[in-house]
């Protein structure tokens, strides 16, 4: 393997990785060695090997830059300059943020107690509950006489050119959380039966006719209930709502201090990123052109980018018992899994794993460095 460092900016770094066909060889038979793979007989098999190669080529590619003299900060973008294969070689650029040298990061001596001081938020906590509830299937459908923002609509649709029935789908539903709130606002105060203009453009008139409203409901929270849900080993209402607060409370905190961190250290400006590294954690070209915004988004990107390097400095150099930080993070994984449940976009578990460790991490050194007293 070749490796050429090249310097964009002190804050900014990439390399390039030269693998000889020889040694892409040898890297698609020790990744079939190491998993007892055989060799491909199809493209799915082969696309599955070559990201296998590719995971295993960046991890040599990140041992080789933690021996260069930087510190690499947060995530490195890799750029394949042709496509992985066992018959050619390979050329890599891998570009990283680093530490810029002679750069020194302070904290504030004290972080006022004031901020730190939090209440569980009951509509938090109620649509948790809810939430809870409808995880475990002790929520229900209850039928309504008219529409209102909380009702659950089924209707089927009839697309209409002058008298004669273009299509007819049937079981269609929508509710106000649905992307479509300003069509959901139409079904409003309407009941079973009527019927409801969604479209009349190019002569075709798109009808719905209203044939179920309900609304979810919820049964009143109770020792019994919160023992069948058995959310982190809470039986008593008393105790499930002790631990959403200790949580709850945990997670603000941590949260808290970041950011007031951060915007110490920005307010400070011992640490101002430059267009290179503005642009690895943002498309330049989506940035605001208007003086105004601009300004305010690129305030935001800066405080976001100075967050990167906080949490790496201190992965860097801070070490903990991460385990007792890690049960802690486990549960507040429950919360916010149960909190969000049925979303899509909610983040698997190692990945929200490895952030919120980061930021713990930090919250932890505030604490034991006296810069942070929680209040009683």
């Amino acid at each position: 393997m070749k490796i050429k460092h090249d310097i964009i900016s002190p804050a900014y770094h990439q390399v390039y990785f030269t693998f000889s066909p020889a040694e892409m060889q040898n890297a698609y038979r020790l990744v079939r060695d190491m998993y007892s793979l055989e060799k491909p007989k199809s493209k799915k098999a082969q696309k599955q090997l070559d990201e296998m190669v590719v995971e295993h080529l960046e991890g040599l590619m990140d041992e080789e830059i933690a021996n260069l003299d930087v510190i690499a900060v947060s995530w490195k973008q890799f750029r394949y300059l042709c496509e992985t294969s066992p018959d050619q070689g390979l050329v890599v650029i891998c570009q990283f943020c680093v530490l810029p040298p002679g750069t020194e990061i302070h904290f504030p001596p004290k972080i006022p107690t004031e901020l730190l001081h939090v209440e569980l938020d009951q509509m938090i906590f109620e649509d948790f509950v809810k939430q809870l509830l409808t995880a475990n299937h002790f929520d229900y459908d209850e039928p309504q006489k008219k529409v209102t923002d909380r009702s659950l609509v089924s209707y089927d649709l009839r697309y209409m050119q002058d008298d004669f029935l273009i299509n007819h789908l049937e079981n269609r539903s929508i509710s106000f959380t649905t992307v479509n709130q300003k069509q959901f606002r139409l079904f409003l105060n309407k009941a079973i039966g009527e019927e409801v203009v969604l479209d009349n453009d190019d002569g075709v008139l798109v009808k719905a006719k209203i044939t179920g409203i309900t609304e979810k409901r919820y049964p009143p929270l109770s020792d019994k209930l919160v023992a069948q849900c058995r959310f982190l080993n809470t039986k008593t209402v008393a105790e499930l709502t002790d631990k959403v607060t200790e949580i709850y409370r945990y997670s603000t905190i941590v949260m808290v201090v970041v950011d007031y961190l951060v915007e110490f250290i920005w307010q400070t400006q011992v640490f101002v990123p430059d267009e290179f590294v503005i642009n690895h954690f943002y498309d330049s070209s989506k940035i605001p052109t208007k003086p105004k915004e601009r300004e305010v988004f690129l305030q935001g990107l800066n405080k976001y980018v100075i967050k990167e390097y906080l949490l790496s400095l201190m992965d860097l150099n801070y070490r903990v018992d991460v385990q007792k930080l890690i049960k802690k993070i486990q549960e507040e994984y429950e919360f916010d899994k149960t909190l969000f449940f049925g979303s899509k976009s909610f983040e698997d578990y190692p990945e929200y794993l490895e952030r919120h460790l980061l930021e713990a991490k930090v919250f932890q050194y505030c604490l034991d460095k006296g810069i942070v007293e929680l209040p009683k």
